[in-house]
C-alpha cells in the first residue's frame, strides 16, 4: 500500500457568473497553491463535484490542473515520466491499456474511461494489477 503524507489541500472549482466551468481561474487557484510547500493537491475528491460536473467538465478541470501543474514544475514532470516507464510497461505488457486506466484509477489518478473498441478491465485481474502496482514502485 502507498503511504500518503504531508498536505494535499481540496481545489474549489471555480464558476462564472452564468455558472459555467472558469478554467482561468481554476488554474489561478493552482498557482497560488504551489506557491506553498504542499504534497500535493486534490482536484474533484472533496467538494463534492466528482459527482455533480459533467464528464465534459471533469476532463477540462483534469486538463486544467494538469497543465497548470506540470507548467510550474517541469523538473517534476520529467522526473514522473521517468518514474512512470516501468510500472507502465509492466502493466500495459499483461493486460494492456484498460489496465493502464484501472491502474491510474488505484493510485488515485484520473485513467479516464476505456474508449471504445476496448473494454473496462475485467475485475477479476484487479488483484494482479494491484500487485503488479505495488511491486515496481
Amino acid at each position: 500500500m502507498t503511504q500518503i503524507t504531508g498536505l494535499f489541500p481540496p481545489l474549489p472549482n471555480s464558476f462564472d457568473s452564468d455558472a459555467h466551468l472558469y478554467p482561468q481561474k481554476i488554474a489561478e487557484n493552482i498557482e497560488r497553491l504551489l506557491a506553498y510547500n504542499l504534497a500535493g493537491i486534490l482536484i474533484l475528491g472533496s467538494n463534492g463535484e466528482l459527482v455533480m460536473l459533467s464528464e465534459a467538465d471533469k476532463e477540462i478541470v483534469y486538463k486544467t490542473a494538469r497543465e497548470a501543474f506540470v507548467g510550474n514544475n517541469m523538473n517534476l514532470a520529467h522526473e514522473l515520466q521517468r518514474k512512470a516507464v516501468k510500472p507502465n510497461t509492466a502493466v500495459t505488457s499483461r493486460r494492456g491499456i484498460p489496465a493502464l486506466k484501472a491502474a491510474l484509477d488505484y493510485i488515485c489518478a484520473y485513467g479516464g474511461p476505456v474508449r471504445e473498441p476496448l473494454l473496462s478491465l475485467d475485475k477479476q485481474y484487479l488483484p494482479e494489477l494491484k500487485s503488479i502496482i505495488d511491486t515496481v514502485k
